[in-house]
């Protein structure tokens, strides 16, 4: 692992054990690494809105000597850092079982983000998404898979959500927010900038909840929302894993349906209904239940 992710994996780890200050000096360390080459610790303190003696005070606390090593490591890090070919070359040469290194990392996400999870704060998102009129789901990129399953679950579970995924339906997916409504963005690196735009209007926007799905505590939405989720999402492939999202994204929209089981049954039975009746799964036929149906059409098939 190159020392690029190694500083950010500290960062995270290490991030509600620090002071405010130095919490916002993280924010900036962990916010764009490649910048920081060119940056002094007068650059990254005015960016924080703190004193240089605070920078040099974070790196302490990070596990460095100060400034100048953290700024030594990461310059020998990007400079060693492997492109994405040189990660496949990695894969086609690694010895043992390289699909079972990939099953084990994906299970490691999703029990890691489990362990991670506040509940309390999971139920009370939950609780605004059951009470809002309209969700928003801004997901775009590697983000946008995660933001179609979460949109069509909370759908067929009975509510009104709709995903954007750029800056040109941005804008007809906010227009129509109303207190109590809620967006949820769903930011992923390299945190692309149409989605962390979006997630800012509707922190503006009054009486609207601010959800923030993502892979660090100090990514940009993650300062933005009013319900932080932090999903691990390590991969032993070149690029990375997925899993630790969805099952968070499972357990939230699992939430939501419980809080009103009957509006639940109720959307999830027109659901299945209209899976049959408009043909989807099988043809209507007089006489045959929509099961046997369901079963001549797999034969059909």
């Amino acid at each position: 692992m190159s020392e690029r992710f190694d500083l950010t994996a500290r960062v995270n780890s290490l991030y509600t054990q620090l002071p405010p200050k130095q919490q916002a000096v993280a924010r900036v360390l962990a916010e764009d690494l490649p910048s920081l080459l060119f940056a002094s610790a007068a650059d990254i303190a005015r960016r924080a809105g703190v004193d240089t003696a605070t920078v040099v005070r974070t790196c302490q606390s990070l596990g460095f000597t100060g400034w100048r090593e953290l700024h030594q490591q990461v310059r020998r890090a990007l400079a060693n850092r492997p492109t994405f070919a040189e990660r496949v070359a990695a894969l086609a040469g690694m010895d043992g079982d390289l699909t079972g290194r990939i099953f084990e990392v994906a299970c490691e996400n999703v029990t890691e983000t489990g362990r991670g999870i506040d509940r309390e704060a999971l139920a009370a998102a939950a609780a605004a998404i059951a009470r809002a009129q309209l969700i928003v789901v801004a997901a775009a990129g590697v983000s946008e898979a995660p933001g179609q399953f979460l949109t069509s679950s909370l759908q067929i579970v009975g509510h009104r959500a709709l995903l954007t995924t750029g800056s040109g339906d941005a804008a007809p997916a906010l227009a129509p927010l109303a207190p109590g409504d809620v967006v949820i963005a769903i930011s992923l690196w390299r945190y692309l900038r149409v989605t962390v735009q979006t997630l800012q209007h509707a922190a503006q926007a009054a009486g609207t909840t601010t959800i923030a799905i993502t892979d660090s505590p100090v990514s940009p939405v993650a300062r933005l929302a009013d319900h932080v989720f932090v999903a691990r999402t390590a991969s032993a492939g070149p690029r990375m894993g997925l899993t630790g999202v969805i099952s968070l994204l499972e357990a939230l929209v699992a939430q939501v349906a419980v809080i009103d089981p009957e509006r639940s049954r109720r959307a999830t039975g027109v659901a299945n209904a209209l899976y049959f009746d408009e043909n989807v799964l099988a043809e209507p036929a007089t006489g045959v239940s929509r099961h046997e149906a369901w079963h001549r059409r797999l034969d059909q098939r």
